[in-house]
Parts: C-alpha cells; structure tokens; sequence
C-alpha cells in the first residue's frame, strides 16, 4: 500500500530487536521476519481477481456471467461417464446449459465436492444415504478438509501514539490524491513468519504466521465514525495479533445433510484433533506475547496484554504458563479462511485423490475443478495467491487441450505454438469450415520485460515462449 501506520514499521523494527531480519517478500530467499505485505492494490484501492481477470474479458462474445444463480450439479451421461450440462439454480426455478467440450468446477473448497456429491460424484456411502445414484465412485470427495488454525491475542497501547485519524482531510487525500490512512488497511497489511520450536525442514519452511488488526484496520458497518472495534471503553487503543499454525496436522472432513443444493453442506473440520498445532500456538503465543514487550513497543506505546483477556483460562498473570496458552487457543480459536483439500489432487493409485495432475475428475470425462479443493496440503501462508496459480494453470491445461485437437484435425503448421490471445475470432473456425483464424495479440517480450511503465491487460499474464520467465506483470 501507499500508507502504513508508524506502528507497523516500529512492529518491523520491534521483529528485528527480537532477531527476525526485515524481509521485504515472504515468497523471497529470507521467509522469516516481519514485513509490510505484498496484497492486490492499485493506487491505494483493492484490485481483485475479477477486476484483473474478468472485466478485461467482459465484452468477449463466447462468455456469458450470470448473477443471482447457484450451480447445483454437473449431469453426467450414465454410460459414457461424460459431461453433458450443468443444472443452476435462479430465481427459485431450476435450469440447465449444455455442455459441449468440458466444465470447470470452482465453487471453492466448501461447494465444489458439495456440487460433485449431488452429481453422484463421491464416497458410495454417502450417496446411498440420501438416495443419490452413484454416477462415479471416489471416496476422497469431501474428505482430507484442513484449514489454518490459531489463536486471537488481544493487547492494549497504554500510550496514546501520534497517528492520523480519520477526519476530513484524510478522506480528500484518499479521494484526490489516493495516498493517506484511508488508501491502506491499518495494522491488517503488517504480517510475520517464524519458526516455531517444533518448525521442522531445518527452519526452511516457517510454521508460524501473524496477522494484526485493530489500529484502524478492523471492518466495521463501513461508516468513518465505527471504531468500536479499534478503541475500548477507556478510550485506550487495542491490537489484536493472530498466530497461526501454517502447518496443520488435523484433518476434518465436509458431507451432505440433503440433497437441497441450496442448503450448506455439514463441515467438521477437527481443529486441534492432532496436538500438535495447539504446541505450536503455545509457542508462537509466548514469541508474540515478547514482541509485545520488545523495548520499541514497551517504551513508545506501552503496548501490554489486556487486562482480563483470558481470564477463564489459569495460569495468566505476569508470567503465563504452557496451561493457560492452550487454553487461550481452544477459546479464542481463530480459524482462516484457507480451507483446502476436499477433491484433492494426486495419483491415480492413491484412492483419496479426486482429481489428477491436470485437474481432470477421475473416471469423469470433460470434467475439472479449478480452485483451493484440489490442494494436497495447505501451502504455507495465504492460498489467494495459489488460487489464482491454479486457475492459470487450469487454463493452459484447456488451451493445451484444444491445440492438440486443432493440431490433429487440421495439421501442425495452423496453431501456434505459445499460448494465444483468447481472441473471439481467434479461437473459432470461419463459416466457411477451413482452417481456424488466429489472432495472437501477446505483447513481443523484448519490448516490455523490465518496463516498469507497461500493464498488461489481458487477463491470462502469461508469456509466449515456456522457456522464459514469466512476465512481471504489474
């Protein structure tokens, strides 16, 4: 972002008298430390995957977005095993659109294996359960769900900072100039990695994360005056710090309750099954609780645990104990929305896996899922970034696809070999049935590699040659 509170560069420096080296990317050589975080803005304003990938996108002929609709399940041709439409939902009124090549599924960690077990897609148990004709037999449909786990530490700044409030003239630097408090999240930007004592790989692969809020980054009812959140009743500002576990053991499992679409499927995700993330966020809650007294936080901000906070659990005071930081994460759990794994990838030997390495269903023909449900295990932070990874993936694997069969059908010389622009007429044959138009308007990378001026527009940001990096986009 284009702002940060004072606080989150002196939390950075409070991170460096503990001995945790600044790092300026979390993804980079260094994993461990503090750091202002990389998120998806453009001039002080959230710049989501829609913005980025579909709005490029929306004028194209052969896409249709249609809102207020619920995808209900995939049909499936009983013999062929293959893909046939897809039946949604709108207006309370059942539909269904055709489907003539293939369909990706990305209804997210928690829809996808729903929609496929109402396709009769899923362990046979379950199917038979609720009367749901077995179309496909995968038992690791719904299993393997696990999630980052950990705890809320709540502290308070007994000294009152110098920081910018919300006023006036900080709400016309944001609309005019798109710079000031209002163009950032507060303390929410600031994150941390570290390795816990039980962090295994040598401390290559961090198993703690910290996120804050608080300071003017809590989400109120969206009006400048709610700062419930942010200030307690003694006017006294307050932090909360989130350790996670990144590393979670614990595997829980998603079913169905009926064969409504439209009612959420039952989740148990098993938080703390495995003891091992409640060691780790012991851990992780002594290393924030000596953050909060590095000298920097103590002296400039008076920064302590808040009073009363934890109070049913024993063993708080001055020095706590192991006792009452376990009981700390069992009451005030805090679960991120990093839900993965329910139609995980994996071999075609391993009776759990749902989906192989092109993100193709097992035993269903024209079939993928496309988002966070296909991951093996939970990555080691946040899974926005793998998201959008997978789902770039999953277009390339379509294109890949479909050259081949042009390639086949009419010969090798009439399709590129890079990746083309997704052009409509470049992708389609003419009326007449000759070879296929191809319109490839991918931008030379010898003229905008290392161009800190260019934006790529396409929603793809791909490159041309496989052998080259990929492009900085911006």
């Amino acid at each position: 972002f284009r702002y940060a509170p004072r606080l989150a560069h002196d939390v950075v420096s409070a991170g460096i008298e503990m001995g945790y080296p600044p790092t300026s990317d979390l993804n980079g050589e260094t994993g461990t430390g503090f750091t202002i975080a990389q998120t998806y803005n453009d001039g002080g304003s959230r710049y989501s995957t829609a913005r980025a990938y579909l709005r490029p996108a929306s004028k194209r002929e052969n896409l249709h977005i249609l809102l207020n609709a619920v995808g209900s399940r995939v049909i499936v041709d009983p013999v062929t095993k293959k893909v046939t439409g897809v039946e949604y939902i709108k207006n309370g009124e059942k539909k269904i659109v055709g489907v003539n090549k293939e369909a990706v599924l990305s209804g997210g960690t928690l829809n996808s294996p729903q929609i496929l077990l109402l396709s009769g897609i899923g362990p046979k148990e379950t199917l038979d359960k609720l009367n749901i004709p077995v179309v496909k037999e995968l038992p690791g449909v719904g299993q393997n769900l696990h999630n980052h786990v950990g705890v809320n530490l709540e502290f308070t700044l007994t000294k009152e900072p110098d920081v910018p409030e919300l006023s006036w003239e900080s709400a016309m630097e944001y609309m005019l100039k798109r710079q000031g408090p209002l163009s950032a999240t507060g303390m929410s930007q600031l994150s941390g990695k570290i390795n816990s004592r039980l962090a295994a790989g040598g401390g290559r692969h961090p198993d703690v994360q910290y996120f804050f809020n608080g300071y003017g980054s809590s989400c109120g009812d969206g009006s400048l005056g709610d700062a419930d959140a942010i200030v307690d009743e003694n006017n006294k500002r307050t932090i909360t710090i989130s350790a996670i576990a990144l590393q979670p053991r614990s595997r829980g499992y998603l079913t169905l309750e009926s064969t409504n679409p439209l009612q959420p499927p039952v989740m148990q995700p098993n938080y703390f099954l495995d003891e091992h993330e409640l060691d780790v966020l012991v851990d992780a809650s002594r290393i924030a609780y000596r953050l909060a007294n590095t000298t920097i936080l103590r002296e400039k901000y008076g920064m302590q645990p808040t009073e009363g906070y934890g109070a049913e659990c024993p063993g708080g005071g001055p020095n706590p104990t192991d006792e009452f930081f376990r009981c700390l994460a069992q009451l005030h759990t805090a679960p991120e929305n990093h839900q993965v794994g329910t139609c995980k990838m994996g071999a075609a030997d391993d009776p759990m896996a749902v989906v192989d390495p092109q993100l193709r269903v097992y035993g269903i023909n024209g079939l993928r899922v496309a988002d966070a449900s296909i991951m093996p295990t939970v990555v080691s932070g946040n899974t926005a970034a793998p998201v959008v990874m997978i789902a770039e993936r999953a277009a390339e694997f379509v294109i890949i696809k479909y050259q081949e069969l042009l390639r086949t059908q009419f010969g090798e010389d009439t399709v590129p070999d890079g990746i083309f622009s997704g052009s409509n007429e470049g992708w389609n044959s003419n009326e007449s049935g000759n070879k296929p138009i191809w319109v490839d308007n991918w931008k030379p990378w010898d003229k905008h590699w290392d161009n800190p001026e260019w934006k790529y527009d396409h929603p793809y940001h791909r490159k041309n040659n496989v052998n080259q990096p990929a492009y900085n986009s911006r």
